[in-house]
């Protein structure tokens, strides 16, 4: 019986003297269902058919996926701005000020961008105790000057997923010891839109305009014009609002020109590329996180007074996402 069941997947069978009459009966009987079951190949018409079908899904399914993708991300992009915002609060209710645009390197222990000071209100008061100990003065005859402790390497190359919109497509190429930003604080707000980058620290009361139209954050590539975008360093690499000569970014100087409006999607190369004096979205609509924590959707054909209502938090006008 051992060659019995080989032998029954093929049409001619030979059976051996010692199977029973009643067993060759059986198989006499199952030998036409067994035949009948055996598949028979496709024909080449019917596999093009088949891969025809399998492309069309294909070619539907992917770009459903990369929506759902692109998505995902905005959502992530938009929530570390809305943590901005609530540690720009935080921060406010702690010592009665928002977090400085920037420090200089006189009359204050730590230079450095916005970021820095807000440190300790986004679970990191480990590091920001590490700067504030590397950023011993050094004494002058005319007084005291802060070291630039967040210039050194292992301070310089943090990167923070706080920081991070991996929709961006400048996302690593800055220089590989550099940690940088995808978001941009409105200078108009944290700093006092006269004495540039280097503007005492400010007050919420300030905002006349309400919280709930004015701009705290927005979007930025992490690398633009060649320019890189540090983490650590605002002042004239950030430019959300005030530019690298230290102007406001509608300032009457740049007419016909203005640096207010931000741009979407822009290439990082070629015509209309990334400007380093705007801020910027990989989205199709700019994520901004504004004053009273929340975080909406700025459409691209906004008219740029709007926009910059919007920044200009003591200025009185309507501000409107149309």
């Amino acid at each position: 019986m051992r060659f019995l069941v080989p032998k029954l997947l093929f049409g001619n069978l030979r059976f051996p003297n010692s199977v029973s009459r009643q067993t060759n009966e059986i198989i006499h009987v199952l030998r036409p269902t067994l035949n009948h079951n055996v598949l028979r190949a496709m024909t080449l018409p019917e596999v093009l058919v088949v891969m025809a079908v399998i492309g069309v899904l294909i070619a539907l399914l992917v770009p459903a996926i990369q929506r759902i993708r692109e998505s995902a991300s905005r959502a992530n992009c938009s929530n570390n701005m809305r943590q901005l915002a609530l540690a720009a609060h935080a921060r406010h209710d702690a010592v009665g000020k928002l977090p400085p645009y920037s420090t200089g390197q006189r009359g204050t222990r730590i230079f450095g961008g916005w970021f820095v000071h807000l440190l300790p209100y986004v679970s990191d008061q480990n590091l920001y105790d590490e700067i504030y100990a590397a950023s011993a003065p050094s004494k002058f005859p005319k007084g005291s000057i802060s070291q630039i402790a967040v210039n050194l390497p292992r301070f310089a190359s943090r990167r923070f997923a706080l920081l991070t919109c991996n929709s961006d497509p400048t996302l690593g190429s800055a220089f590989a010891s550099q940690g940088t930003s995808n978001y941009l604080a409105n200078w108009y707000v944290f700093g006092d839109g006269i004495s540039g980058c280097y503007a005492p620290e400010q007050k919420l009361r300030k905002i006349t305009n309400g919280t709930s139209h004015t701009v705290l954050f927005s979007e930025g590539y992490s690398t633009c014009n060649g320019l890189t975008r540090k983490a650590f360093i605002a002042c004239g690499t950030h430019n959300f609002g005030i530019t690298w000569t230290n102007k406001p970014s509608d300032d009457p100087s740049f007419a016909p020109l203005t640096y207010t409006m931000f741009q979407v999607m822009p290439p990082i190369s070629g015509s209309g590329k990334c400007d380093s004096l705007r801020a910027q979205t990989a989205h199709a609509i700019l994520p901004a996180a504004f004053a009273d924590g929340s975080v909406r959707f700025v459409p691209a054909e906004i008219a740029e007074s709007n926009w910059l209502a919007m920044l200009k938090s003591t200025n009185n006008a309507v501000a409107s996402l149309e």
